[in-house]
């Protein structure tokens, strides 16, 4: 019966031989590729992103009862007609620093705030 262990034991040697963990080299999504595309939002989409994190502080405060009208309300503040539609010079880097900023604002400071999409054009 000592024909048995050296079975076992040749078959665990060939199955970790055959086994691998992880993708082969051979596998479609071994290779890294990154490609970054930059693309420029209009201003309106830009004012779009501002106002809606404002609009949510708004609410998160009891000081809205309508998220979507906050948005389309308050968007002629930050642009009117064919400037929403245009390319934005605006950066997307102060674009999220003016949602960081509106996401630490108080209720207070949300309550007394009259275009919150004033940090847009202020950076």
């Amino acid at each position: 019966m000592k024909v048995a262990p050296a079975i076992v034991c040749a078959a665990l040697l060939v199955s970790q031989a055959a086994c691998t963990f992880g993708p082969a080299s051979s596998d479609g999504g071994t290779t890294t590729t990154t490609t970054t595309t930059t693309t420029t939002r209009s201003l309106g989409d830009q004012c779009e992103s501002v106002l809606s994190v404002f609009c949510q502080q708004a609410a998160s405060c009891a000081l809205l009862s309508d998220l979507n009208e906050c948005i389309t309300g308050n968007e002629p503040l930050c642009c009117v007609g064919s400037a929403c539609t245009a390319a934005s010079t605006v950066s997307e880097d102060d674009v999220t620093s003016c949602e960081q900023t509106i996401m630490g604002e108080g209720c207070y400071a949300v309550s007394i705030t009259t275009d919150p999409t004033a940090c847009l054009t202020s950076m």
